[in-house]
């Protein structure tokens, strides 16, 4: 479980769960990415390489693939949409 920082994960074989104050992601086999979480509970999930499942604490359920990341505010509610990852630094939103 991880109250507040970042955490970074590299999967393989075999899935792994991380949970935060307001989600719980799996990360399925070969994946990669971060997880950041601030202190007041605003959690970002970043995935770059394969796939993850994200639940929200309000029950909200996303996909990310490669490249793709999702915002989650502190009441545990994803923003709109996943955001699509470009160069370092760039994000474009899936539309």
């Amino acid at each position: 479980r991880v109250q507040s920082g970042r955490v970074n994960f590299s999967v393989g074989d075999e899935t792994t769960e991380i949970v935060t104050p307001t989600v719980r992601t799996t990360a399925l086999q070969n994946a990669s990415g971060n997880i950041d979480v601030t202190d007041t509970g605003e959690t970002g999930v970043k995935i770059f390489r394969g796939q993850a499942e994200v639940e929200t604490t309000q029950g909200q359920r996303i996909t990310l693939t490669e490249n793709q990341a999702v915002p989650v505010d502190a009441a545990g509610k994803a923003l709109e949409g996943a955001e699509r990852l470009g160069r370092p630094g760039q994000l474009i939103i899936a539309s």
